[in-house]
């Protein structure tokens, strides 16, 4: 991967929330009957159906009315509507599928270097991401990668980008898949090459590793530097899965218990995953921690086809953003930031 967001060594956000100044009251405190935040899964309701399922088991970014999202500078409402080409609409629709299913399934506690996400996930997401990286190096090859992926639900951005760029490949491409570094230490993956006329700024962007994940056009990037390809899928047919790669595939991850039973053996204060243990990561790895909201400053850009098609492709699990909202306030109230 060789890059600070992937392997979490270094990085220019250090675990603070600053992105936004947050000056409101702290909603941290979870009404009676709720579980505390760290306890509520990043996972959407189950479904039997494999295709699309973003309609029955995620909601639109855009239907939240929240002040604490109007705060954020990629959040504040503002109905951007963009015209896009039939071709681009349905390679955003794979993308947003392939968004939401990395995003909150496959990683279950979110990427293990985002400071919110330590919040939520009383520390898990960073356990997780450590039981992959005990499983799995860098030389190693595409199915031992997806497997101890997918078996631990652990990663950063690089282990994010590595699994969108496979998901692509389980399917028909008509533009290339290129798999990208921004700014030397960051990863996810373009679908299309915004160097050619065919895509252009309309290439699609998808990095759920962000903290609100949206699938957006090339041209809406909030970084402006220049991405280097790192690895490139090419139009064409799916490619055929060796047997090693579809057991791969077909894995989910441990259990909370199982990430817990690892948490009290290897943490210094002996619990499992909570409050205590999340400061503690917060505090020993802040210098490799990041908060990073989104990839776009327009959260709720809808784009829109030829034949009437449209979407701002931002869907998230119902309760997943006050619980992210939460978890921002809940770290401000801890550490007296914002």
């Amino acid at each position: 991967m060789g890059n600070t967001c992937a392997r979490g060594v270094g990085g220019s956000h250090a675990p603070t929330i600053r992105e936004d100044p947050l000056q409101r009251t702290p909603r941290n405190t979870p009404a009676p009957g709720q579980l505390p935040w760290h306890e509520l899964s990043r996972r959407p309701p189950p479904s039997s159906a494999d295709s699309s399922t973003a309609p029955r088991r995620y909601v639109s970014l855009s239907n939240a009315d929240d002040p604490r999202l109007d705060a954020l500078s990629a959040g504040r409402h503002g109905k951007e509507v963009m015209q896009v080409s039939a071709e681009t609409f349905d390679r955003m629709s794979l993308a947003h599928d392939i968004l939401l299913k990395t995003a909150f399934e496959t990683f279950p506690d979110g990427p293990g270097n985002q400071t919110v996400d330590v919040w939520m996930s009383g520390g898990r997401n960073w356990m997780r991401k450590e039981m992959c990286r005990s499983r799995v190096d860098e030389q190693a090859n595409q199915d031992q990668q997806v497997k101890a992926t997918k078996e631990t639900g652990g990663g950063n951005c690089g282990e994010f980008a590595r699994m969108v760029f496979a998901e692509f490949q389980r399917h028909p491409r008509d533009q290339p898949v290129l798999k990208v570094m921004e700014s030397g230490e960051h990863s996810l993956v373009i679908v299309g090459d915004w160097r050619a006329p065919q895509a252009g700024d309309h290439a699609v962007v998808v990095d759920p590793w962000q903290g609100l994940p949206k699938v957006h056009t090339y041209g809406e990037r909030s970084n402006p530097t220049q991405p280097l390809i790192t690895a490139t899928q090419e139009p064409g047919a799916p490619l055929r899965a060796s047997s090693k790669l579809k057991a791969a595939f077909a894995l989910t991850p441990v259990s909370n218990e199982t990430v817990d039973a690892e948490i009290r053996k290897k943490s210094n204060v002996g619990v499992a995953s909570g409050p205590q243990y999340a400061r503690e990561v917060l505090r020993q790895h802040k210098q490799v921690l990041f908060d990073s909201i989104a990839s776009t400053e327009n959260l709720h850009t809808v784009y829109r086809d030829p034949n009437g098609r449209e979407s701002a492709f931002n869907s998230l699990p119902p309760a997943y953003l006050e619980n992210y909202l939460n978890g921002r306030d809940a770290i401000v109230k801890t550490y007296g930031q914002g």
